[in-house]
């Protein structure tokens, strides 16, 4: 019977709803700086809006991150509007050419944490 009440207890703690938020918050912030460590100075404007829950919309601007090894040359990794970095079709983007000084606007928004 002790045995039961150890696992219950057990199950219970790891079971706290502001336990699994904390971890839930500390991997999507990393999966968001390993995202930013990867970004290319490359930008790509969305031409669709068929991106699962709204993870891409278009007509937004993304920026491109450098592919993994096994990615198809048919996707692009792009940082998406949950600032994490996935595959998508690249049929889905179009490359667009920015200034200077847009580049240094995106890059300053990149460094501040607002990818």
């Amino acid at each position: 019977m002790q045995q039961g009440k150890r696992n219950s207890r057990h199950f219970a703690l790891l079971s706290e709803p502001h336990d699994v938020q904390a971890i839930t918050a500390a991997e999507s912030a990393a999966a968001r700086a390993r995202a930013l460590r990867r970004a290319t100075d490359q930008y790509v404007v969305c031409l669709t809006d068929r991106g699962s829950e709204l993870t891409v919309m278009k007509g937004r601007l993304y920026c491109v991150v450098k592919p993994e090894v096994n990615d198809s040359p048919a996707d692009l990794r792009v940082i998406d509007e949950e600032g994490e970095d996935y595959l998508y079709p690249r049929a889905w983007f179009e490359f667009v050419q920015l200034s200077p000084h847009a580049k240094a606007a995106l890059a300053s928004r990149k460094d501040a944490g607002d990818a």
